[in-house]
């Protein structure tokens, strides 16, 4: 790879700057401040779809674009990391995760990564503040979503951060990025696909894993468990659920022909957890436990996947691997490094002392449904049962899937244009079930069935959501980005 010796860090400077023209947005800030990091030990998963890296410090200059769109008063945030020893000539941008556009702590830490390796860095907040959620957005106005700056962090966010970051580097290096990749995660994933499918000349290759890519339907998805416990008013304990996965694990371990801890075949466990109905369960000094009927329903509907009040089908379920409850401690500790020890499950309870459960929803569906669907921040979540939940998820799937959805299967422009796009789902992710990616991959080859050339999708038995889990982490595939996406533009233009 060519490695250019651009400016001095003397040069970082804010005039430098030149020729940014964002379509329909008026520029307000303009920034350029010269950092200079220490010793950095990054590990594979705070770096998404990478392997660990470390240096023994890097310098890079920081622009900082801030603007707004029309009609707006919300500032948009574009930082761009400009390495100032070498530069290998590409940019790398990294996506968001969680509510999180970008420039969140581990997208930071992400970009640390990039432009140690000699990558421009590039990250937009999509308009929204990181680290917080729609409880800080201000999303709700009179009852109603602000769908104008919504609409910008779902979608035309993406589109500016490219078009922001290739002039600046035009700007300070004097000669554009000869590449320019897009990688991420989770909503990092959501937000590749999003590229691929409406602005084809964004980016020349992809990482998109475990993509939010059906979010009307995966954002209230995620309260399956707890409208299940609300139903049936029973809230089982976590040593219960774990009990029942391990039990899966172990019964369906060896359907690959290898007894290896994983499940590598989901598609033939067909375990069936009502036959624990009433032994024990694993629960440490609490022995006299045994697994419930309230349990077995709601792994079962876990497994199973959701279907109406009616028993009409609503959306897939996880695979048998991927965890009911959330594993591992929060750490006490600052830091993100702890977090990768953490795996989210959606079944969580909190139990008390007089034996009595509660149901403890992930806050990322809950606020879902609070703020999107209801448009209630004051909504108690506690009340949903399994036919308002009918309601909710129907309502979000017609109001936003238009708006966010990013399921459209047709990425021909994106291929024309010579672009590359790569993504992984984990089996055992707990909070998108794989299944969904596959579906989309499905739904892109027969709409397209050369879609192979442009698009490929690998599944990794054992690995949770994005990087967690027992199973192999595919750490090399933006690099395998690198390899395919600078062939596929030759033989393009060729």
């Amino acid at each position: 790879m060519a490695l250019f010796q651009p400016s001095t860090p003397s040069n970082c400077s804010a005039s430098l700057i030149h020729y940014l023209d964002i379509p329909g947005s008026t520029v307000r800030l303009v920034e350029a401040v010269p950092v200079s990091k220490g010793r950095q030990i990054i590990p594979a998963g705070l770096y998404s779809n990478n392997p660990s890296v470390s240096s023994s410090g890097v310098d890079f200059c920081n622009v900082t674009v801030t603007y707004t769109i029309a009609n707006s008063q919300r500032n948009t945030s574009v930082q761009v990391w400009l390495p100032t020893e070498e530069w290998n000539q590409r940019i790398q941008a990294i996506g968001g995760g969680g509510w999180n556009a970008g420039l969140h702590d581990s997208g930071l830490v992400g970009m640390t990564a990039a432009v140690i390796q000699g990558y421009t860095a590039i990250g937009t907040n999509g308009g929204y503040p990181p680290g917080l959620g729609p409880e800080s957005w201000d999303v709700l106005e009179d009852g109603k979503i602000d769908l104008l700056n919504f609409q910008h962090y779902a979608t035309t966010s993406l589109r500016d951060l490219s078009i922001v970051g290739k002039s600046v580097v035009n700007s300070f290096y004097g000669r554009p990025a000869k590449y320019s990749y897009w990688n991420g995660c989770s909503q990092g994933g959501r937000q590749g696909f999003t590229l691929a499918q409406n602005y084809a000349d964004a980016f020349d290759g992809i990482v998109a894993s475990a993509p939010v890519v059906n979010w009307g339907q995966l954002m209230p998805a995620g309260f399956w468990a707890q409208a299940t416990m609300n139903e049936i008013g029973e809230y089982p304990r976590a040593c219960e659920l774990k009990t029942l996965s391990a039990a899966a694990v172990k019964a369906c371990d060896g359907s690959d022909g290898l007894v290896d801890g994983l499940i590598s075949d989901p598609d033939s466990c067909t375990f069936d957890p009502s036959t624990l109905v009433n032994t024990k369960a694993d629960c440490g000094v609490l022995s006299d436990i045994n697994i419930s009927p309230a349990a077995i329903k709601v792994a079962q509907t876990g497994w199973d996947g959701m279907r109406t009040s009616v028993h009409r089908y609503m959306w897939e379920g996880n695979n048998h691997q991927a965890a009911l409850v959330t594993e591992g401690s929060i750490p006490m500790l600052s830091g993100l490094l702890p977090y990768l020890n953490i795996t989210t499950g959606l079944a969580d309870t909190d139990c008390f002392a007089n034996g009595t459960c509660t149901g403890r929803p992930f806050d990322i569906p809950r606020d879902w449904i609070k703020y999107f669907v209801l448009k209630d921040a004051n909504y108690d979540a506690s009340k949903i049962k399994v036919k308002e939940f009918d309601e909710f998820f129907s309502k979000s799937v017609e109001e936003y899937g238009p708006i966010i959805g990013t399921d459209s299967p047709d990425m021909t422009a994106f291929a024309k244009s010579g672009g590359k796009i790569l993504s992984y789902h984990g089996s055992a992710d707990s909070i998108i079930p794989s299944w969904n990616s596959r579906k989309y991959h499905d739904a892109v080859l027969a709409f397209d069935p050369k879609a192979h050339d442009y698009y490929r999708l690998f599944e990794a038995p054992g690995v949770g959501h994005c990087w967690t889990g027992t199973g192999l982490y595919p750490s090399g595939i933006f690099e395998s980005l690198q390899v395919i996406s600078p062939m596929q533009k030759r033989c393009t233009s060729d």
